[in-house]
Order: structure tokens, then sequence, then C-alpha cells
């Protein structure tokens, strides 16, 4: 060990190579930021998800000694957008009489990508008196470093009477390099754990976990993120995007969401739960859309899953990933976001035909999410062969209300008799859907055959059904009108037309979904309608 006079000796030798060091690195010297109260700094956990601790007085001298008497932990952290904060808890005060670092070493040392290799190294080193920051590529380079770390206040101690918080900050800069792969920010999973040395090499004292081999101490760590966004330890994410808390991966309607992850309580923790982990989705409007269960290994690696089905009336927009912390149930953890793109992303209330003295009017109310480009209407006057009758896309709503928007066509042409009309629906993508068909009579200059003359609730077709069946009813005149449907024991299953309507025939399509937009299962259901003082119920039968 160096005495204090061959310290000052070493300070006064490279103090001239330090100053061109620092020159050469693009990474400017940050200043130091106010230190974060006492309830902002994190516990660190293990890889069982348990507090980082380390019986006292098993190393001397006391203030390489790491320890955990009197506090819940022997490890902290904190990171603001721009600087990172450790704390470790010793036996005695790293700081000398002199307002400088004892001739030792204190550091966290960090596992970017999993591998249990050392990728990132701070050091606060008493020996030259420099805070500093290596990574590894795999030669060590030094990215970083302020002289006089203590007057500079990058590092402190704090005496709390038993025991000594010794704290150390860096900006989270340095912890970045350019054409290094491994550079960590704010989401980045990592896993870190501190530990001392009597010198300035690359070794272990005394540590937060228990072993003085780097790759063996990675394991025994919990993986988290300097952010902390979602306040837990372990990750997981879809697996479009493995970077979490990014909305990179894109899923799409009918497609099946998957995710994984890592860094899960293991079979040696009792917050195991026989791998088990609770987890859920939440659409953009923090509504839960699904939830599940996920498996992990032995090892807290994630093994499967169950999974969500995206519906074609999903929300665009960007989802959450939450999972409920082992610790503690129902507190949920938000892990990862993810981001839904609905091409055919539009609700139709109605579609309905009514005939008048000189055409048929054919109007549809839908909700739409800004995914559809506009729509095109076809017409027939059989099962088999039908035309398109607007030159035309429809893009823009005829009028719109509070809940819909109401498109109407007005057909002119055509022949006598009864016709049968499609609605198709284009996304901005170019794909088509088509709903319907709906039929209407029509006679040419006849006002009589405007609207029917009496309200009439038929069966829906096809009958039984899958995916999909429409709803046919026949209003003598207008009409306080409510269409809903309901399983066996009475309970709504999905209202499909709550508002007022003119007479006319109209057509309502069901995708066989509730009002959540999540698929019904098979079975009887019974659907009502009641339109002014008008009300008759039938029963029909979805197969899957």
């Amino acid at each position: 060990m160096k005495t204090v006079t061959e310290k000052n000796h070493c300070k006064k030798s490279i103090s001239w190579m330090t100053a061109m060091a620092l020159l050469l690195f693009a990474i400017p010297l940050s200043a130091q930021e106010p230190w974060p109260a006492d309830a902002n700094w994190q516990v660190m956990l293990d890889s069982n998800w348990n507090n980082m601790t380390d019986p006292p007085n098993d190393q001397n001298p006391a203030s390489v000694d790491v320890i955990s008497n009197g506090v819940p932990a022997s490890a902290y952290f904190y990171a603001s957008s721009t600087s990172v904060f450790y704390r470790m808890v010793l036996s005695d005060t790293p700081i000398s009489n002199q307002n400088e670092l004892k001739p030792f070493a204190w550091m966290a040392s960090i596992d970017v990508n999993g591998d249990g290799s050392l990728d990132w190294q701070i050091r606060a080193a008493g020996i030259t008196e420099y805070i500093q920051i290596f990574c590894f590529l795999p030669a060590t380079t030094l990215n970083w470093q302020v002289p006089n770390p203590v007057s500079a206040g990058y590092v402190r101690a704090i005496n709390m009477g038993s025991f000594y918080y010794f704290d150390m900050q860096v900006p989270l800069t340095a912890l970045q390099r350019d054409g290094y792969p491994n550079n960590v920010d704010l989401d980045t999973p990592i896993r870190f754990f501190f530990h001392t040395s009597t010198t300035e090499a690359v070794d272990i004292k005394d540590a937060t976990v228990p072993t003085t081999n780097f790759s063996a101490a990675f394991g025994l760590t919990g993986t988290t993120t300097l952010g902390n966004a979602s306040d837990g330890y372990g990750r997981i994410n879809d697996t479009r995007d493995t970077s979490p808390y990014s909305s990179a991966g894109i899923w799409k309607p009918n497609e099946t969401v998957l995710v994984s992850g890592s860094g899960w309580p293991g079979s040696g923790s009792s917050y195991f739960n026989s791998g088990v982990r609770n987890v859920r989705f939440k659409d953009p409007d923090g509504n839960v859309v699904w939830s599940g269960t996920v498996t992990t290994d032995a090892t807290g690696n994630f093994t499967g899953s169950s999974s969500w089905a995206i519906p074609t009336t999903a929300v665009s927009g960007i989802y959450s990933i939450e999972v409920e912390d082992p610790r503690t149930a129902g507190s949920w953890l938000k892990y990862d976001t993810f981001t839904v793109e609905n091409p055919i992303a539009i609700e139709l209330y109605s579609f309905f035909a009514s005939s008048h003295q000189n055409g048929v009017i054919i109007a549809w109310h839908a909700t739409a999410y800004g995914n559809t480009a506009g729509f095109h209407l076809w017409r027939s006057t059989s099962e088999t062969s039908f035309e398109r009758i607007t030159a035309a896309m429809i893009a823009e709503p005829t009028r719109q209300t509070t809940e819909h928007n109401v498109y109407e066509f007005y057909d002119t042409s055509g022949v006598d008799g009864t016709r049968l009309y499609k609605l198709e629906e284009i996304s901005l993508d170019g794909a088509s859907t088509f709903y319907g068909p709906i039929s209407v009579s029509y006679t040419s200059g006849i006002a009589a055959a405007t609207h029917p003359n009496d309200f009439k609730f038929l069966q829906n077709y096809p009958n039984p059904f899958n995916p999909q069946t429409s709803i046919v009813y026949e209003l003598g005149e207008r009409a306080e009108v409510s269409l809903s449907i309901h399983d066996m024991n009475s309970r709504v299953v999905r209202v499909l037309v709550a508002g007022a309507q003119p007479a006319g025939r109209y057509s309502i399509v069901w995708d066989a979904r509730n009002d959540f937009g999540e698929p019904v299962s098979s079975g009887i259901y019974i659907y009502r309608l009641v339109a002014g003082e008008f009300s008759q119920t039938h029963i029909m039968t979805l197969l899957k």
C-alpha cells in the first residue's frame, strides 16, 4: 500500500498526463447535481428480489468493509435525467481528515448485455484521488474522470452513527461511448453491484454480494434499469422490440402478441411462486384489454405465456405491459409498451336503406379510429353479381353526431324491384372489408314505398353463424331504438343500436364481440329490439 507521501508524489507525477488525457475525451466534465433526498434512493435487489446485504466486520480496514447492519440493505441507487447516483454502506468513513479519499478504491461494476462480464466500472480511487469511469472494448479504456472528487462534489460520506453512507455521482453521458455496443441509458436493463478494493486494480475486497468473482457476482444481482421506470426488477418485453419501455414493436389485428423476459425471481426465492407471473395489457386510454400469465424457469427466465389475440376492433395506439409485483399482491409494475396499428379500425353501428319516390337512400353510422380511408357502395339484384355504384370513394361523413359519423348516398339509378347493397370499407393500406348485404324494395315514382307500414323484427341471418351475422328490422315510423345482445343469464353482451332512427329497413351486423371488443364464446344468445312501444326478442346461435 502506498503511504500518504507516496500517494501525493503519484498525484504530481501523473497530473500533466491526466490534463492531456482529459483534452482527448469527447465527454465534457459535467457539473455535479444536488444529491437526492433519502426517500428517493432505490434499494438494490439481488437475483431473488431480496435486498442486497453484506455481514459487518468481515473486512479490514473498516473503510472498505461493506455492511448492512442498521439499514435495510447495503446498496442503493438513483438516477435523474442526466446523472446517476450510487450509495453503499460502510463500517467507517472513506474520507480522511484532509478531506480526501483514503488510499483505497470504491467501485460500481456494471454488466449491460447479461453475459456476466464487466462492461463498465465507476471507480472512486483514493490512491490517485480521482473518480473515473472505465469501459471495456475488451481493452480497459478510461472514458471519464474528475480529480479531487471530494472537494469537487462527486463523492461524499455521511456519518449515520453506527455506519457511513458513501455516495458517488456521475453524469449519465459518461456511461456512453461512440462505437461501444454496451452503452447505458435510463432504459437499459443492467446488472450491477458495489465493491471495494485496497488497490486500484479490477478486483474485489468486499462487495454487496457474497463472492469475489465478477461473473458469479453479476449472476447474483437483479436486473433493473437506472431510470427505474417499472419501479421493479427483471424485464419483460414484446418480442418485436427487445428494448424495454420502447413502443417500437408494432402489432396488428388478428396477430397474437408474444412476450419474453428474464431476471425474475428464481426457484431459490420466496417470490418464485412456481414461476407464474400475472401480466396484463392496457390500451392507450388505460383500460385493461387482456390479462393472463407468464411462466419462468428456475433461473428466472421466461418459458412461455398465455397470449392476447388482437381483435379487429382494437384502437390504434401505444399499449402498456404490466406485471404484478411478486413482492406485493395487487401492485402492478409497468415494464414495456408496444404499438397496435389497426388498418381496419371501424365499428359499424348501422347500415340501412330506405326507398323514396326518386331513388333509394343508403346510410350507415360508424365510429372510425383514424385508419379508414373511405367507403364504396355495391349494388345487385341477386346474391351473386354486384357492381360498384360509387364513382369516387366516400371519404367524408355527411354529418357527425356526438357518437357517430353518419354517411349517406342517394341511389337514383337502377331498375324497379328488390335491390341488394354491400358496403366496402377501405383502410389506409388499401385493405377492404365488406358489410351486408341489405335489401330494399323500390318502385320508381311511387312515394308510398318510402318506408315500411309497420314494425318488423326478423330472424338473424345466417343462423347458426360464425364469425358474423346480420340482424334486420323495419320501422314503420321514427322511433327511439334499442337493439342489444344478451347471454342466457340476461346479462348485456353488446349494445348495437341506441338512439332515434327514421322509418326504414335496417340491417345491423354483429361480429360476435362484446362491448369491450373481445370475442365471445360459442353458445346461444338473445337479441332484443325495442322501438317505441314495439318490443320483440329472438335467439341465435354462435358456433366456433
